[in-house]
């Protein structure tokens, strides 16, 4: 009987250098989320990162606020360097995209496969929608809509005139978080060490 050689893991090994971490103790972070890097990463309370999420602090901290979901496959990276990335408070990052040594303001949503390049930040109350570029270096301002082919721009003067509906968006995302709460386990021995 002959063995068949092992696949290679595309997850990264117990040897892989892990930063700094400062994780706040209401957070949750999934034991398989992929946490790499030297630099220091910050995660505040009532976060959730998602198993298969990838945080990689190559050359420059990561600093993701309060209240945010970092979906599977979402990458957030300082792996271009040198910008520190800070993902603010209410911020969704779904899944295939990627924030690279980036500003993302408070309450904003990065949709599925959206891309925002380094060095650009990027308002609160934002909209960068599915599978969109945000250019590296660009800024946009609060309540920007990023959308179709070629990446059109408005501004959402619903939500910026609103509070109304900017409270409904933050009521919206902590209804999200409440329910990931229930359905992703914290590796907390993993990540914290405790």
């Amino acid at each position: 009987m002959t063995t068949r050689p092992a696949a290679p893991s595309s997850r990264p090994s117990d040897t892989t250098p892990r930063p700094p971490l400062k994780i706040h103790s209401l957070a949750i972070v999934a034991d398989r989320a992929q946490i790499t890097g030297t630099h220091p990463i910050t995660i505040g309370p009532n976060t959730i990162i998602h198993p298969h999420a990838r945080l990689r602090a190559e050359k420059a901290p990561i600093t993701i606020g309060a209240n945010c979901s970092i979906s599977e496959k979402a990458l957030i990276s300082t792996s271009e360097g040198p910008q520190e990335c800070v993902i603010g408070d209410g911020v969704d990052i779904q899944g295939d995209a990627v924030v690279e040594g980036a500003r993302v303001g408070d309450w904003s949503l990065i949709e599925v496969g959206a891309k925002v390049e380094r060095l650009s930040a990027v308002g609160r109350y934002c909209k960068v929608t599915a599978l969109s570029v945000v250019l590296p270096g660009e800024v946009l301002g609060d309540f920007v809509v990023v959308f179709g082919e070629g990446g059109r721009r408005r501004v959402d003067g619903s939500l910026k005139g609103s509070e109304e509906m900017r409270g409904a968006r933050e009521r919206g995302q902590g209804m999200m978080l409440e329910v990931l709460g229930k359905l992703i386990v914290d590796g907390g021995v993993k990540w914290r060490g405790t």
